[in-house]
């Protein structure tokens, strides 16, 4: 009976943990909407060229649409305005919300032990120790509650104002595709399509490199190696990896949470192949490109490798 009421106990921790960390990322994906639709509305008041700015798309009604309404005040026709108006907005949040859903139930399926919500938040966790990423596609001043890495959904302070757009969505979809048996590269490549979907469909025509950006940093990930070699790229991809330099107990937990996702592949081929991928970090002249998650992680994620690398080989 006591086993009952332990395991009762664990899977309700486990459902609180998941809401609080898809409670988390909420914030986060309206945060960045936020931020990008500032960035829009800066480029294009009036909406992308050619089109309806109450088209239900990112930017808000124009000061056009706005003229109508006070023309129209006081007739029988503005309450129609208004109600557009309210569409537009209800409609944009219900495309956002959609889309959040469909994300959080890809990363929550099944057969994600280390690659499901948890990884997203301890990526955006990994950011709290980057400077300030002013980048052209914005950026967003809130301070939100996050959740530590192993340290038992502890909330800290979070200034979000370092982390763009790019990194964000970047985060978002770098993983939204993930099958352990699919070939190499197709994940990334399909998750990068994931994010030109949404994106191309958000930004609605408007003239703005978000998307391409997006999916080059994702596509970066297959060799972990930066393709556009800016700083936010190189942010990204460190923090990504930000779990090599953890702490040994959390590291490998992951390590074992990652064999769980490749349970398809015998012990002796598995080893092999882990080995292989991490004597490549081993080999590179760092493992992060940036100068504060080498002074942050290298050391430790050098360690914390070897040791994985000297247990596959017993």
């Amino acid at each position: 009976m006591k086993v009952n009421k332990n395991m009762n106990n664990n899977n309700k921790d486990n459902e609180e943990g998941k809401n609080q960390d898809n409670n988390f990322l909420e914030k986060i994906w309206v945060s960045l909407h936020l931020s990008l639709e500032r960035d829009l509305l800066e480029d294009y008041p009036l909406g992308p060229p050619g089109s309806d700015s109450n088209s239900g798309q990112l930017n808000s009604p124009s000061p056009n649409l706005n003229e109508k309404v006070v023309e129209q005040e006081g007739s029988e026709d503005s309450s129609c305005d208004d109600s557009c108006v309210e569409k537009s907005l209800a409609d944009k949040h219900h495309s956002m919300m959609k889309e959040f859903k469909r994300i959080i139930l890809a990363y929550g399926e099944s057969t994600r032990f280390y690659h499901n919500t948890e990884h997203l938040c301890n990526v955006f966790q990994a950011f709290s120790i980057v400077p300030s990423v002013v980048h052209s596609h914005g950026v967003s001043g809130n301070t939100i509650g996050v959740k530590n890495s192993g340290s038992n959904n502890k909330k800290s302070k979070f200034n979000f104002s370092n982390i763009s757009p790019i990194l964000g969505f970047a985060v978002f979809y770098h993983d939204m595709v993930y099958d352990a048996t699919s070939p190499p590269a197709q994940n990334e490549k399909e998750s990068a399509k994931e994010s030109l979907r949404y994106l191309n469909h958000l930004l609605a025509g408007r003239d703005h490199d978000l998307s391409d950006h997006v999916s080059q940093m994702i596509l970066s990930t297959i060799d972990h190696k930066p393709h556009l070699n800016s700083p936010e790229e190189k942010y990204f991809l460190d923090a990504d990896l930000s779990i090599l330099g953890a702490t040994e107990y959390i590291y490998f937990q992951a390590a074992a949470n990652i064999r769980k996702e490749y349970a398809h592949f015998n012990d002796e081929d598995f080893n092999r192949g882990r080995s292989a991928v991490l004597q490549k970090f081993l080999e590179r002249d760092t493992i992060y490109y940036s100068s504060i998650f080498q002074s942050k992680c290298e050391q430790q994620a050098r360690t914390n490798i070897k040791k994985e690398i000297l247990k596959l080989s017993v």
